[in-house]
């Protein structure tokens, strides 16, 4: 610290100021700055830090893609099991129109003008 006096008014803000910095000083001397993920990454050499890369992240690739492929495979196969419902429906539903057309065709000498209109537009097409 300087040797200031007191007699100043302005005189104790220097020594404030003076005092603060010892303080910092004193408090950061001894101790080694801890370095960031970045400055640690510099100071690698560039195979040191392909192999940390290689190390951390095919793993994480490897298991994010069998996830993803799982996700896959489940959606497919639900979507497969839909389909074939689907496919089994239509299949019953033109199995009833068939059946719905024959009978309505049995009906051919009936006196409902409904089915008579059905039966002339069917052997029309």
């Amino acid at each position: 610290m300087n040797n200031m006096t007191t007699d100043n008014p302005w005189n104790f803000l220097a020594m404030a100021e003076e005092k603060v910095q010892a303080t910092v000083f004193n408090n950061t001397r001894g101790r080694k700055k801890s370095k960031s993920k970045t400055e640690n990454d510099d100071d690698d050499s560039p195979e040191e830090k392909r192999r940390k890369f290689l190390e951390r992240n095919p793993s994480k690739c490897r298991q994010k893609k069998k996830a993803a492929m799982e996700d896959l495979k489940s959606k497919a196969d639900s979507l497969e099991a839909e389909n074939n419902t689907l496919k089994t429906r239509v299949n019953e539903h033109r199995e009833e129109l068939l059946s719905l057309k024959d009978l309505l065709l049995r009906h051919e000498n009936c006196s409902c003008n409904i089915i008579q209109e059905y039966i002339v537009k069917y052997y029309q097409q």
